[in-house]
């Protein structure tokens, strides 16, 4: 037997690094799958519980109408006349500008200085947004009645 290294295992192995996916499968044991199939309405033909399915099909129905009501939601908290007061964007973007103009290399004292400023501006301009959604989040919580059987409702007006 040779014990002499090959000159492709210094040079050709161990380079990368590799990733493996690892798939697994559960499977049911005794009458795990009796009952699966009593409680979750299993069917043959189509090899998948019929409860599964029906979310899946509701989520299909009901993705639109929240996509809306996020859509709404956004829009009116954006254009309310009580949070368009809150919007002033000036000093963030005088900030931007000021950030792209320095050279981060040769002012680093005032590069850093105005990293800061930006920083806390941007944490200003969440505090905002924070302040927004709220405000809108409550309006949005007084449009909510009550059905026939007294349970609360949004009222898509």
């Amino acid at each position: 037997m040779n014990n002499s290294k090959s000159v492709f295992d210094e040079k050709f192995t161990n380079l990368y690094s590799l990733t493996k996916t690892l798939k697994f499968e559960l499977k049911p044991v005794g009458k795990t799958l009796d009952n699966m199939r009593m409680h979750l309405k299993y069917d043959k033909n189509l090899q998948t519980f019929l409860v599964d399915q029906e979310i899946k099909d509701a989520y299909q129905i009901l993705k639109p109408v929240f996509d809306k009501l996020h859509e709404e939601f956004i829009t009116k908290s954006l254009e309310s006349e009580k949070n368009k007061s809150l919007f002033n964007f000036e000093n963030y973007l005088e900030l931007r500008k000021k950030l792209a103009l320095i050279n981060k290399k040769k002012e680093e004292v005032e590069y850093k200085k105005v990293e800061s400023d930006f920083t806390k501006e941007e944490i200003k301009l969440r505090k905002m947004f924070d302040d927004v959604w709220k405000n809108e989040g409550e309006n949005f919580k007084n449009k909510v009645g009550v059905n026939e059987k007294g349970k609360a409702i949004l009222l898509l007006l």
